[in-house]
């Protein structure tokens, strides 16, 4: 049975698998990642051999992206992370971000591999993460296999540069890997952070980042991206335009946390 035609079953067994457990059959999440190929198709990589006598699949499958988890601002020494969520796919896969060099950008390919091809259940989905070190300043791009746009990553020498004001903060969302059965990778822990800014050109959001203890403050700041090509209105007469940022709180440790953004703040527990 192919895992990607299987269909959605309520407390199904996993047969024919001898070394994977059977995935809780959980819808998948709802997908929020605007620049995603809007396919569900899962293309086989070649040359990769199959055991059929234990109903494994040996091959591997590229998967399409659900959520992209990368900040688009950094500032000196922060380090940057990636998290790729796919949704379920089978039973027993593993997902994990290959390298590839298909392009000028620094590229990902989103591999689901192991996938138990006889079991009549899907998991709940994956997650894979990694940590790329803290990169220097300047604009370095991205291309995550699976979405048709690439991600740019902006990295400025000091805070100083970008605006502290008129950045209205309206959710903040803390993800982790809990709700996925196969984590693979380092244990990531993202904020989300949706709200309103006034650029003048081109802005993204990015945030100065303090911790005491297990307690996080983030400070938002808005960064020019893009030269402008006239001189900008006051702040006050710019349109308010709507954003989305996402920052690395970490691998965390076991225990009890909170995050403050802005006038919002969120507790979470890992475990």
């Amino acid at each position: 049975m192919n895992p990607s035609k299987t269909p959605l079953i309520s407390l199904s067994l996993c047969l024919g698998a001898l070394a994977f457990g059977c995935g809780a059959s959980v819808a998948p999440g709802t997908d929020s990642g605007a620049d995603r190929i809007s396919s569900d198709a899962v293309v086989s990589l070649p040359d990769v051999a199959t055991q059929p006598d234990t109903g494994i699949v040996g091959s591997c499958a590229l998967g399409t992206p659900a959520r992209v988890l990368m900040p688009q601002v950094l500032f000196a020494g922060q380090p940057l992370g990636l998290t790729v969520e796919v949704e379920g796919a089978g039973c027993g896969c593993a997902l994990s971000l290959r390298p590839n060099g298909l392009s000028s950008a620094r590229g990902f390919d989103p591999t689901l591999c192991n996938c138990c091809r006889d079991c009549e259940c899907v998991d709940s989905g994956y997650r894979a993460s990694e940590l790329l070190g803290a990169p220097p300043a300047g604009r370095s791009d991205y291309a995550i296999t699976g979405e048709m746009q690439r991600r740019s990553v902006h990295v400025f020498a000091s805070a100083d540069a970008c605006s502290s004001t008129g950045i209205d903060v309206r959710e903040v969302t803390v993800r982790g890997p809990a709700e996925f059965q196969r984590p693979t990778g380092p244990n990531l822990y993202w904020v989300e952070v949706t709200g309103l800014h006034r650029p003048c050109c081109r802005n993204e959001v990015g945030f100065v980042n303090q911790m005491q203890g297990n307690a996080f403050t983030l400070s938002p700041r808005s960064c020019e991206t893009f030269g402008c090509a006239s001189a900008c209105p006051p702040e006050a007469q710019r349109m308010p335009v709507q954003f989305t940022a996402t920052h690395l709180l970490g691998d965390l440790r076991p225990g009890d946390y909170r995050v403050t953004v802005g006038a919002s703040t969120v507790a979470f527990t890992v475990r």
